[in-house]
């Protein structure tokens, strides 16, 4: 339903940030990252989001769970992250990474998207405001300045259609662009 934590997960989580974090990380295809500090930061993000989605119950067993289905994700991330420069290459290298992060990040989207009916019940605000947190400290890091627009385009709407649906005075802890 519209306005539930349910609603908000699939909202943010499934339909704004997984694709933004690629869209991002695609525009990031021919350089990689130019901060050293940048890969360790994501890669701890995702860390920080797979702990959060561990509280979810695997609502469609035996498919494994969202959190298991996140930290496969994240792997396949730490594999897009280690390929450096921009060598030929090693950018072809990292656009068959980036392929692989893709085909992942489809298969959760569908997964969420089948066990909706199942989570309604399973997701609360706690864990909506966590991700969001935890996705706004990553964008507002000093390592990633520059990087992730689409991504903090995404969470300032998030954040406007939280303010809509929870009053002016949900306020995460840490908010996009500040």
């Amino acid at each position: 339903m519209k306005g539930d934590p349910s609603w908000a997960f699939d909202s943010f989580f499934r339909q704004k940030w997984l694709p933004a974090f690629m869209f991002d990380l695609r525009a990031l295809e021919a350089t990689g990252f130019h901060n050293e500090n940048s890969c360790p930061r994501v890669g701890t993000c995702l860390r920080e989001i797979a702990g959060i989605l561990d509280s979810i119950p695997n609502v469609r067993p035996p498919a494994p769970s969202i959190a298991a289905d996140f930290q496969q994700l994240a792997r396949r991330y730490e594999r897009w992250n280690h390929h450096t420069g921009d060598a030929p290459g090693t950018r072809e290298e990292r656009a068959m990474a980036h392929k692989n992060l893709k085909r992942k990040k489809d298969r959760l989207v569908d997964r969420i998207g089948d066990s909706l009916p199942n989570l309604q019940n399973q997701i609360n605000w706690p864990i909506v405001d966590s991700l969001f947190e935890s996705l706004s400290a990553m964008t507002n890091d000093e390592s990633l300045n520059g990087v992730f627009g689409l991504l903090r385009k995404n969470l300032d709407s998030f954040a406007g259609e939280m303010n809509k649906y929870r009053g002016p005075n949900w306020k995460p802890k840490r908010q996009p662009g500040t």
